[in-house]
């Protein structure tokens, strides 16, 4: 069989995206096939020590003719397909440069799109921070789809595959070699968080977005401090935390290689994210470890949040809303995607995979870190329903053969 070509373009920040992107090219890679690569230099780390050509692109390259340079090195490399990480995320980049939206006819190859979001469901409409942001339409031209579940239902829609990763195996004299490292002793715990280079307050084009993006750790710092002096916090990303009530308990570490980082997921008791569709989630569905999934339904100033919620805030939890407010929903933070993930979120088996709750019922918050980092009758609880789930989502066809099917259609 002839060895084929395949060129993956990942969007500048789309870390998420590229991640899942990445698992397609490895299972393509195995059958013998070979993968270039189209990344922003942001995404570095995950395409370092990898057996792909890769093409880096500053941010500058990336806002210039993106379509232009794509078919150029598609045409370059032979490519038997193009895959875009993520089809809407790509076409917002051909959007703001005024690239030619004629892309996927033109292209001279067949064109695939990763849609995490599930795009046909839950429309091209996001709430950001209080605003809407309109996806262009012709992203929707690319009708080759690969949907991931998780994310999406695993039923009803062409396009579903497999996207959970193999389970690791988790050796317990290196999972004591890595807490050991960390700095835990046996009666600790282990509590990890993640986050991404898109979420820096900074990166936010609201204001809300911004202050949601600051101030949201002080707030998840306060009630983790809660748990007890056992439980200790590894945080990976591109930049610290601002939690000063975990004090020396709270460690951060910069990105890590996905090898490097899967050592560190095997070695934590509790993964707790704000990210419905954190590629993270899904690694620690596969690795059977617990997950807490904070979002916010409450939106507006202090005084109307305050109203709503079910008990009336600690001092801790007024003080913050009088830093935060007014607040956005979200179901992504600091993004906010509360509506637009609703379908997603609504009668999909993913969620029970996980223990969902609202961060700023504080006591459901405190609540469920507990449970699930010391009750060892939920902790197995939850991990039956993680393998449930990962049987069901087994059914479905790898990437690599829809990508096969799509060329061979």
């Amino acid at each position: 069989m002839k060895t084929r070509t395949h060129l993956f373009v990942a969007a500048q920040t789309a870390f998420g995206e590229a991640v899942l992107g990445l698992g397609i090219a490895r299972e393509l890679h195995a059958r013998g096939d070979r993968i270039v690569v189209l990344a922003g230099d942001a995404l570095s780390v995950l395409t370092e020590r990898t057996p792909f050509t890769t093409i880096a692109l500053t941010r500058e390259q990336y806002r210039s003719d993106v379509a232009g340079t794509i078919r150029k090195i598609a045409s370059d490399v032979h490519a038997a397909s193009i895959v875009l990480l993520d089809a809407t995320l790509v076409y917002r980049a051909f959007k703001a440069q005024g690239s030619d939206a004629t892309f996927v006819r033109d292209a001279g190859t067949t064109v695939i799109g990763l849609d995490v979001w599930n795009t046909r469901e839950s429309g091209l409409s996001w709430d950001l921070c209080g605003t809407t942001l309109e996806h262009t339409k012709r992203s929707l031209d690319v009708t080759r789809r690969l949907v991931p579940v998780p994310f999406a239902r695993p039923t009803g829609l062409p396009g579903l595959y497999n996207a959970l990763p193999p389970a690791l195996a988790r050796g317990e004299d290196e999972r004591e070699e890595i807490r050991a490292d960390l700095g835990l002793g046996r009666a600790d715990r282990l509590l990890l968080l993640t986050s991404a280079r898109w979420q820096d307050p900074t990166l936010q084009a609201h204001e809300s977005g911004r202050r949601t993006a600051a101030t949201l750790p002080l707030l998840a710092g306060e009630l983790i401090g809660r748990l007890g002096k056992s439980v200790r916090v590894v945080h990976v990303g591109p930049a610290p935390y601002e939690m000063p009530s975990l004090g020396s308990r709270y460690t951060w570490l910069a990105p890590r290689t996905p090898p490097r980082f899967a050592k560190i997921l095997a070695a934590a008791d509790l993964l707790v994210s704000w990210n419905f569709s954190a590629t993270t989630i899904v690694s620690a569905i596969a690795a059977g470890l617990p997950v807490v999934l904070g979002i916010n339904s409450y939106e507006g100033n202090a005084a109307e949040v305050t109203a709503r919620l079910p008990e009336p805030p600690s001092p801790a939890l007024r003080a913050w809303l009088a830093k935060a407010s007014p607040l956005p929903a979200f179901r992504v933070w600091p993004l906010g995607l509360h509506k637009f993930l609703a379908p997603a979120a609504k009668a999909n088996p993913y969620t029970e995979a996980m223990r969902t709750v609202e961060f700023l019922e504080e006591g459901s918050a405190v609540d469920a870190m507990r449970s699930l980092l010391f009750d060892e009758a939920a902790r197995a609880a939850l991990r039956e329903a993680q393998a449930g789930y990962g049987r069901v989502v087994a059914k479905l066809p790898s990437a690599a053969d829809l990508v096969d099917a799509y060329l061979e259609s």
